[in-house]
């Protein structure tokens, strides 16, 4: 369980909107409870359906500024849509799956430390608070009370994670509007904000029909803003990251910052369909494609 949300986060392989990352978080812990149960294909995607609508209107409510303003890594935050995703598939009462969801609001966090080190805490969130969301669900259901009205508690969730909570979220249009249907699909094993670029360079290829070959790509311009093409924090902690890694395996930890940085993507995008193939992040230099903004 744990194992593979850290591998799903690691590789970008994602469903995320307002700070949720449920594909590295519900899924992976909802997919090994439904396993060791023995539960049908459909009961294991309704009960999805419940997790990914609850964290997404979770991470609504609680704003982005949960990261900007506070300091926490979002993705750290799933566990109680994952215990309630578990209480769902297992055909828990209410109650219950209230308490699951009390019990895992008292796990989640996650700091941005990450961010000036390169640690492997930023990959090890989601995958922690599935794992921790599962335990708390089967904690309630094994008689440990949780407070059943966490997000709404004066001294809950949404009052230790956000300064300006938007409480309407939580249940507006709920039944008939699926936040969670809004989610991006991350294309690319790059941060969330690169996700746009790739898609636009796929289509433009596409559209074009276009058969270039490395020696005819002489500039990409790129038009974002500072924050986008230069996001320098996080370039630093993907090549601190990398080099520790790169020490254990042996391998070059030449552009590894690629996962963070729209420059390094563009390159990438470009060269991927000459070669037939997405490129392994850590092995491709690109010398002559140069980003300006």
């Amino acid at each position: 369980m744990l194992l593979m949300g850290w591998s799903a986060a690691d590789f970008e392989y994602e469903h995320t909107i307002e700070g949720a990352t449920s594909a590295s978080s519900v899924f992976p812990a909802l997919l090994c409870v439904a396993a060791a149960h023995h539960k049908t294909g459909e009961e294991f995607l309704a009960a999805l359906a419940v997790g990914y609508e609850l964290a997404t209107r979770i991470a609504a409510a609680t704003t982005l500024g949960v990261e900007d303003v506070l300091g926490f890594h979002a993705a750290g935050l799933a566990g109680p849509a994952t215990a309630a995703a578990v209480g769902s598939l297992l055909h828990w009462d209410v109650e219950t799956v209230a308490s699951g969801m009390g019990v895992a609001s008292s796990s989640a966090a996650g700091l941005l430390a990450y961010l000036s080190t390169g640690a492997d805490t930023r990959d090890l969130h989601a995958a922690r608070a599935g794992q921790l969301g599962a335990e708390a669900a089967f904690m309630a259901h094994a008689g440990v009370l949780g407070p059943r009205d966490v997000l709404e508690n004066p001294e809950g969730y949404l009052h230790a994670f956000s300064r300006h909570p938007k409480w309407h979220m939580l249940n507006a249009k709920l039944g008939k509007d699926w936040t969670s249907a809004a989610m991006t699909l991350k294309l690319a094993p790059v941060h969330v904000w690169a996700q746009g670029f790739a898609y636009a360079i796929d289509q433009y290829r596409k559209q074009e029909k276009a058969t270039w070959t490395a020696e005819d790509i002489k500039n990409v311009t790129i038009f974002a803003g500072p924050a986008i093409l230069d996001p320098m924090r996080y370039a630093r902690a993907a090549e601190r990251k990398f080099a520790n890694v790169a020490r254990v395996l042996g391998v070059t930890a030449e552009g590894q910052e690629l996962k963070y940085s729209i420059k390094h993507l563009a390159a990438v995008e470009d060269m991927s369909a000459l070669m037939g193939k997405m490129v392994s992040m850590g092995k491709l230099a690109v010398s002559n494609v140069a980003a300006q903004g």
